[in-house]
């Protein structure tokens, strides 16, 4: 392999090869490691021992690498161009080629070929910032795409709404309550920061789907209003920001690598150091009400996909017996009292 070898042009010259020899698959990622090149060499070394060893995992690895997708095959198609100084033939089966690669019939049915040309047309129409967006999700099917551009109109909106509140219309917290009865007579459980939210059709018409956490209609357990939230996390005010939070506070209990004795206005107390937040937040109870900064706000957007204003406080915190000056998100309720987020000094 060279660098100026065509990834994929180079493992289909070694495939053919090997399937016309007859060479054992299994042998095939064996044979092939020695002679790649960069990226593609990286690859196989970063790959698990198993894992390097099955050709299909290592191909889809380097094709991962290289940026080949399909997205960026279709566009390698529509950016194709004839030239009249180049033999006419040649380039037909040059463009051919980019549309095997991107259809990929001897692999997929008719159907999924169809699939492949809407997505394409559909994501063509998308504006520049929405394309982007749906483009790094590399969606392979309707319904992924439709759901990548949902969030993101719903982070749009909801932003957008959020800057007409002022500091003091943030929503409030709602205390704990007792239990609330739907319309359907299901009982709904209040957490300590959300009320019940109203039941919405499915959109597939009707109140056909039923939730598995509270027994409602219209909507399943994964986008269930009546689950508890377990805690926010902010991502800044950029909607494309989109943590993807895996609430690490139920999942570290045991485990103390995540935690660590930190001392913030003479209180000692335990922060969680999280990867998946990228601020740092601070309880509410442990910051000085003079300094919160109510003018400065930051767009919280949790995992359940609702975004509120929360203020920010410069603080001081002494994190092994260093003193550490940061601008934190102050929120007033979290499973721990501090939060250390990836914009902490010395995070990773």
């Amino acid at each position: 392999m060279t660098p100026e070898d065509d990834v994929e042009s180079y493992l289909l010259a070694f495939e053919r090869p090997a399937t016309r020899e007859a060479w054992p698959p299994e042998q095939w990622a064996g044979i092939i490691a020695p002679f790649l090149l960069g990226e593609a060499q990286k690859a196989y070394f970063d790959l698990e021992e198993e894992a390097a060893a099955d050709y299909p995992q290592l191909k889809a690895e380097i094709m991962a690498r290289m940026g080949v997708t399909t997205t960026v095959r279709a566009q390698r198609f529509y950016k194709w161009r004839f030239n009249e100084r180049q033999a006419p033939r040649s380039q037909m089966f040059d463009l051919i080629h980019l549309a095997w690669k991107w259809l990929r019939p001897e692999s997929q049915s008719p159907a999924q070929m169809v699939e492949s040309l809407v997505l394409d047309r559909y994501l063509r129409e998308l504006s520049s910032g929405l394309r982007e967006w749906v483009s790094q999700g590399n969606p392979t099917n309707y319904d992924a795409m439709i759901a990548q551009v949902e969030r993101y109109l719903s982070a749009k909106d909801l932003e957008k709404s959020s800057r007409y509140l002022g500091p003091n219309q943030r929503p409030k917290v709602q205390r704990s309550e007792p239990e609330a009865t739907s319309r359907e007579g299901v009982h709904l459980r209040k957490t300590d920061s959300r009320t019940p939210l109203p039941l919405k059709n499915d959109h597939f018409g009707g109140n056909s789907i039923t939730c598995f956490e509270c027994g409602g209609k219209g909507h399943v357990r994964a986008r269930c209003p009546n689950l508890p939230e377990p805690m926010q996390c902010g991502l800044g005010e950029n909607p494309q920001n989109f943590c993807g939070l895996l609430c690490l506070a139920g999942l570290v209990e045991d485990l103390h690598t995540f935690r660590v004795p930190v001392q913030l206005n003479n209180q000692h107390t335990v922060a969680l150091v999280d990867s998946g937040s990228a601020l740092t937040l601070v309880a509410g109870g442990l910051v000085k009400p003079t300094h919160i900064q109510e003018h400065h706000t930051v767009g919280v957007l949790c995992i359940h996909g609702s975004t509120v204003r929360y203020p920010t406080a410069d603080i001081e915190v002494y994190v092994q017996d260093r003193l550490v000056k940061i601008s934190a998100v102050v929120v007033p309720r979290l499973p721990y009292s501090f939060v250390i987020g990836r914009n902490f000094p010395d995070f990773y």
